[in-house]
């Protein structure tokens, strides 16, 4: 009898407890997907931007431009530059405290300043300053994964077997 009354006394401070301790770790656990979530959004856009950056670069190195192509290879150029996306990065500059809390937040800050950078240059073209600065860019970027900057896994999400091929030999 004593004992059933102490514990529906200290029944509800238990409860209690535990509603508390529980709204923490679910807090902690939602926090914890979201950052996941964020990260893995940002390394696909990042890897499909890295796969179209790629592609550009192997074609130009394997086929020099004509001056009777280059119209049409700047509209080429043009059209991949126009398609690159930040939009998975700006809505995380949004948000900086769960961005920064992201373990690799500072290489991917640098590796999508590199690509806005290609946004701004104009006239790409094999002897002009705009694909030596392409190649500079890939470059940082294959840095960053041979270097576990980048995590390769999650680059590697990108569904294109050729890119796939790329970061692999890397």
């Amino acid at each position: 009898m004593i004992f059933s009354e102490l514990f529906w006394k200290i029944f509800p401070v238990i409860t209690g407890v535990a509603g508390y301790v529980g709204g923490i770790f679910s807090d902690s656990i939602k926090e914890w997907i979201v950052r996941r979530r964020l990260r893995k959004a940002l390394y696909i856009e990042l890897g499909w931007m890295y796969s179209r950056l790629a592609f550009l670069e192997k074609t130009y190195r394997r086929e020099p431009l004509e001056e009777s192509s280059f119209p049409t290879s700047l509209v080429v150029i043009a059209n991949i530059l126009i398609s690159l996306r930040f939009d998975c990065f700006e809505s995380a500059k949004k948000e900086p405290m769960k961005f920064m809390l992201l373990k690799d937040f500072s290489e991917i800050e640098d590796a999508y300043q590199g690509l806005t950078s290609l946004k701004i240059v104009k006239g790409y073209n094999r002897n002009l300053d705009g694909y030596t600065h392409l190649k500079d860019v890939l470059v940082a970027l294959d840095r960053f994964v041979r270097e576990k900057k980048l995590d390769r896994k999650l680059l590697m999400q990108i569904n294109e077997p050729e890119f796939k091929t790329y970061i692999r030999n890397l």
